[in-house]
């Protein structure tokens, strides 16, 4: 965990810019005090109340005390633990905010869902120094988008490629990723391939020394898929999530295996294309991976299809060929 004061520092700069444009950094207690702000109620230090407000969520446009403000958003965390105060994470098109928000909001969506939130610039003053008034945007309501299906494609997801490696000073062979795709990925393809990449290792190391519940491992291609740690609950949650309806993927995810690229067996991933039909609701992956021995030396190459439906709601793993 960041100490609070870097923390609290990162909220303000992203989550507000006030148009005195001095930026202090104030905690935040745990229980709110708004009130009706008017210029009778400000102390000496105050001041009075900013004209308008900016706002990374509106960043061209100024933002009233109060008025609420309906925006299309990607939901990106609900986080009760890191801050002195509950904050709702959403992403624009331009920036990551966080919001203030109530308990009630929590495990209500799911990273990358399409939201309509409700919200309005408001004022707080915390408990521990009831003289500072600070605003910031308080999270009024949130509604979450059906999410649409998947359309017909073909891509190519992942590759190898033999780059040269500024510090070796030599070419290394580098996983590479289609990151323009990988930007504008449905959730159905996400759960897809990462439930494919769960069980492949894919550059797979520990962020310091394994912690005990082994959910520190750093995995190239679900950070790029945006899942987290291997066997975190970031990622087995989503995976949770959409295979909801899949028994049989649940029970496989029970399994969730931790294996760095430090290891005398493991696997590794050389290529994987996906194809959609948006008609048969379908997604197949087409991988292929080495099985690698250190040890001794070897390694052969295994080339699958993973075959999932898929609805707007969910994915079920049909069969791996």
């Amino acid at each position: 965990m960041k100490p609070k004061t870097t923390l609290i520092r990162l909220v303000y700069v992203i989550v507000i810019v006030l148009t005195s444009c001095k930026n202090e950094t104030q905690k935040i207690s745990k229980t709110l005090q708004t009130q009706e702000v008017t210029e009778d109620t400000l102390t000496p230090r105050e001041n009075k109340i900013p004209a308008f407000f900016k706002s990374a969520i509106r960043p061209n446009e100024k933002l009233y005390l109060k008025k609420h403000y309906s925006d299309t958003v990607t939901f990106i965390e609900f986080n009760n633990y890191d801050f002195d105060e509950v904050l709702f994470g959403i992403k624009t098109k331009r920036d990551t905010v966080y919001l203030v928000s109530e308990d009630l909001w929590e495990d209500k969506f799911l990273p990358e869902d399409l939201l309509v939130i409700t919200w309005k610039i408001d004022s707080l003053r915390p408990a521990g120094d009831p003289e500072v008034l600070d605003f910031t945007p308080f999270l009024v309501g949130a509604t979450k988008i059906k999410n649409p299906l998947p359309t017909s494609k073909n891509v190519n997801v992942l590759w190898r490629e033999n780059l040269y490696n500024d510090t070796l000073k030599t070419e290394v062979n580098t996983l590479v990723f289609n990151n323009e795709y990988l930007e504008n990925i449905s959730p159905q393809e996400r759960a897809a391939l990462g439930f494919v990449a769960t069980f492949i290792g894919n550059e797979c190391e520990w962020e310091g020394n394994p912690n005990e519940t082994r959910s520190n491992l750093s995995c190239q291609f679900l950070t790029a898929l945006k899942l987290g740690y291997q066997c975190s609950e970031t990622h087995l949650g989503f995976l949770r999530t959409w295979f909801s309806q899949d028994t049989t993927a649940l029970n496989k995810l029970k399994s969730c295996p931790t294996i760095p690229n430090t290891a005398t067996l493991q696997t590794a991933i050389d290529t994987i294309a996906l194809e959609i039909d948006d008609e048969m609701h379908r997604i197949l992956v087409h991988y292929e991976y080495l099985n690698i021995n250190t040890r001794e030396g070897k390694a052969n190459k295994i080339t699958n299809i993973a075959e999932f439906e898929f609805d707007c709601e969910s994915v079920t793993h049909i069969n791996t060929q």
